[in-house]
């Protein structure tokens, strides 16, 4: 099933609305110039034009077809819903596994089952996996210092 963008643009700006407002709450920066609620709230603005550009576009086309809603082949497809279900799946595995085994180790198993799931070979999901987690965790802790959940992984790179 498809729902019109206006409906979705609607449910983003929504969701940027609340972002926004929740960044409001984020501690002031002190002598800083930028502080920790400057990017959310950036984010949240981008959000914002997205969604309303969503909402032009739907409500173009509802006045073509007058539709909300429509049916596509793929939701028939158990494998597109385990596609699809495999990413909040995944943020949640995630969540359960970094502060037991380090940020390092939970985003590249989370990225080598994503990979799979999305159909790359053993070697490319291994190496996006590790790649990709080594270059984020180096970034985040060592240019944003972003403190990272630690494991035996991160231990190679102090």
């Amino acid at each position: 099933m498809r729902f019109n963008d206006a409906i979705t643009g609607a449910a983003f700006t929504c969701f940027a609305v609340l972002v926004l407002l929740y960044a409001q709450t984020f501690p002031p920066p002190g002598h800083q110039p930028i502080g920790p609620a400057f990017f959310p709230s950036l984010i949240a603005v981008l959000m914002m034009l997205a969604g309303g550009a969503l909402m032009v576009r739907g409500v173009r086309e509802y006045l073509a077809d007058r539709s909300l809603f429509r049916g596509e082949p793929w939701t028939g497809s158990a494998a597109a819903w385990l596609r699809i279900l495999m990413v909040p799946a995944a943020v949640l595995a995630y969540l359960l596994l970094a502060p037991q085994i380090g940020f390092m180790a939970a985003a590249a198993l989370v990225v080598i089952a994503l990979a799979l799931q999305f159909g790359r070979r053993f070697l490319v999901a291994l190496t996006l996996g590790v790649a990709s987690a080594s270059v984020i965790y180096l970034v985040f802790t060592r240019l944003f210092l972003v403190p990272l959940p630690v494991g035996p992984l991160e231990a190679l790179f102090r």
